[in-house]
């Protein structure tokens, strides 16, 4: 599936694609720093689904560090 055909799909869902605002990267210093995750991307949407005040959908096991300040639902 390509990426245009997973977006029609997703808004036919009715997900919506969130932009990154400037809301998000000043919400990225409020998330903790975790000592064996550092990656900035993933913090980037960390921080974007605690200022949205949105669950975030994830597999990855890191994310889990991140439960006292988001909801992580797993997607396995």
């Amino acid at each position: 599936m390509s990426i245009e055909e997973l977006i029609k799909e997703l808004i036919l869902v009715d997900f919506q694609i969130l932009s990154i605002k400037n809301e998000h990267i000043n919400a990225y210093n409020t998330i903790q720093l975790v000592e064996n995750h550092r990656d900035p991307f993933d913090r980037l949407i960390i921080a974007t689904a605690f200022q949205e005040k949105i669950s975030l959908i994830s597999a990855d096991e890191k994310f889990k560090n991140y439960q006292s300040q988001i909801q992580i639902i797993d997607n396995q």
